[in-house]
């Protein structure tokens, strides 16, 4: 091969690498982005659940 093509080549896989990095990379960020949303509504619902036990329990040893 001839240097002008090899050169050609090595651009062509640089812009497919980066563009398969970036896709990646959107990805990547979508799903944390996703996570960073859901934890406060498991917190809450673990605090709830929580309070709600706590409560549960109290009164059963109030009742007894």
């Amino acid at each position: 091969m001839n240097s002008p093509t090899l050169k050609g080549i090595i651009r062509l896989q640089a812009l497919v690498l980066g563009h398969l990095v970036m896709r990646q990379a959107v990805v990547t960020l979508r799903c944390m982005r996703a996570i960073i949303e859901f934890q406060p509504l498991t917190r809450g619902r673990m605090v709830r659940l929580t309070n709600g036990q706590l409560l549960k329990n109290r009164l059963q040893q109030y009742l007894r």
